[in-house]
């Protein structure tokens, strides 16, 4: 059973110090101003806390009550998630394609060609085979905010 549709809304802003995901309109902070490698189970532990579901049976003192409303994702859940959002970024960038994630930045696959390299140690001259490579370019809107934030 697939966890995500075929078209996947996903929205990441960096604003004020805080790195914040949107995704299928669900929003988690993952980074809260501090300065830190952020992990997978990080990601995990931020979508477990903040997205909530609706509860699909309403009691009558939910109405009084919308916060009651909701159900905590379980660690479970959450990872299925995370791990499913990396294996559709992971399928898109081998089959070729970028990925652009608005106020974030791009994926972009490159090609390399083979070329003539030194080994360092021996000196020896080797063939570098070609590949792919995967870059990373900051959005406009995510380099201004992490530049403001050092004024």
């Amino acid at each position: 059973m697939p966890l995500f549709a075929k078209s996947l809304s996903v929205d990441i802003c960096f604003c004020n110090g805080d790195l914040k995901v949107m995704v299928q309109g669900l929003q988690v902070s993952l980074i809260e101003g501090s300065q830190m490698t952020l992990t997978k189970m990080d990601i995990v532990n931020r979508v477990m806390q903040e997205v909530r579901l609706k509860n699909q049976r309403k009691d009558p003192q939910k109405f009084l009550f919308p916060e009651m409303d909701c159900i905590s994702l379980s660690r479970r859940r959450a990872e299925e998630i995370v791990e499913s959002l990396f294996e559709i970024i992971k399928k898109t960038l081998a089959s070729g394609e970028d990925i652009v994630i608005a106020g974030f930045g791009k994926f972009q696959v490159k090609f390399k060609w083979a070329r003539k390299g030194r080994n360092p140690q021996t000196g020896e001259m080797i063939i570098l085979r070609s590949r792919r490579t995967v870059t990373f370019r900051t959005s406009p809107k995510l380099r201004k905010n992490m530049n403001t934030l050092d004024e």
